[in-house]
């Protein structure tokens, strides 16, 4: 099989930018090969230079590994230690990344996954990918990853096994996020954001590094999540007079139902709105605290709620039966069930049985 790896000579080329044919020693054999050499302003510094192999190999070399270099008449030139396993092809990676990524990988083990971890970019770096390149143990990496999150170089998504993102990438996605967020509310300047698994598919990101962004933006007080819409945080959408009217009559409506429940069909059919413009204004409701949304579709006016968890925690039960919560709340079956959900989902409930623990 044909492999092509990055690699440290610590002898030049005669041709830089050219190849030469050679032969190269591992494990006592010869392999026929072609070298090479990266432009001079890629030097691996004094005594060493960088290159690109080309060689049949029974085998695949790792990092580290190192090899003889013979010209085609065993004579030998020089000798030369793996950098990259799988060398990318010159054409597509700049010569600005080249270098960076080289010289980290002539490094330690620390250095080797950063390197790794950089050229993955918003993929992020995973353990099974390291060891295909190497031969460290999982624990080594797990402590140089550590040292590098303690350097602030590199995040740790998950530990066993190592699912690792550099600091680099993370930032640039993080800006890479709001810009385009930027961009969608110039475009579309009466939608709520975006989508939160349209952002995954555009950047191609996995959901642990998506929620980890969006995490460290809203702590940054930079963008706005609610009911899986991701806006910028100073995005306002813009309302007409008629819809400020509505807005009210919205709240209204759940405030006179008083402990029953409004659903979306109740609320289409009263103002007769389309769909995208019914859910934009109701998420404006609930991003102001005036109601709240159960996984339903049920939506209750905030005040009511409150006043339902206060009922709750002053009867000093520890158990609550259905028929007790109907009686308590006055609701239906139907309206019932519902909202006890919406409970344990704020955590002031939680199902046992028929019945429920008030927290």
């Amino acid at each position: 099989m044909r492999q092509c790896f990055d690699a440290r000579l610590d002898f030049p080329v005669k041709k830089a930018g050219a190849f030469l044919k050679a032969l190269i020693v591992v494990r006592k054999k010869s392999y026929a090969a072609e070298v090479h050499e990266y432009p001079r302003g890629e030097t691996a510094g004094e005594g060493g230079w960088f290159a690109r192999v080309s060689a049949g190999l029974p085998f695949f070399l790792k990092w580290k590994d190192d090899f003889e270099v013979q010209t085609e008449g065993h004579l030998p030139l020089g000798r030369g230690v793996v950098l990259h396993p799988e060398s990318e092809d010159p054409k597509k990676l700049k010569s600005r990344k080249k270098l960076p990524m080289l010289e980290r990988l002539s490094g330690d083990e620390k250095d080797m996954l950063l390197a790794l971890a950089e050229e993955k970019g918003f993929e992020g770096l995973r353990e099974k990918d390291v060891l295909a390149l190497s031969g460290v143990e999982p624990e080594r990496l797990e402590a140089a990853a550590r040292k590098l999150e303690e350097e602030g170089e590199a995040r740790i998504l998950v530990f066993s096994p190592l699912f690792i993102l550099s600091q680099e990438s993370f930032e640039f996605l993080c800006r890479r996020i709001v810009e385009f967020l930027a961009q969608f509310h110039e475009k579309h300047s009466d939608a709520r954001g975006v989508a939160v698994d349209k952002i995954a598919k555009r950047f191609e990101l996995s959901d642990t590094v998506l929620q980890l962004a969006l995490k460290h933006l809203l702590k940054a007080g930079e963008v706005q999540v609610l009911d899986g819409i991701v806006a910028l945080a100073s995005f306002k959408v813009p309302l007409s007079p008629q819809e400020k009217d509505i807005l009210i009559e919205m709240e209204k409506m759940c405030f006179d139902g008083k402990f029953s429940t409004v659903t979306q069909d109740d609320v289409r059919r009263k103002f007769q709105i389309s769909t995208t413009r019914l859910l934009t204004l109701l998420s404006l409701l609930a991003e102001r605290k005036k109601i709240v949304q159960s996984k339903e579709g049920f939506y209750i006016h905030s005040r009511w709620l409150d006043e339902i968890v206060k009922k709750l925690r002053e009867s000093q039960k520890r158990e609550l039966s259905v028929a007790d919560f109907k009686t308590m709340t006055g609701l239906s079956r139907k309206f019932a069930i519902p909202l006890l959900e919406l409970l344990d989902e704020m955590g002031v409930t939680k199902r046992r049985g028929p019945g429920r623990e008030i927290l």
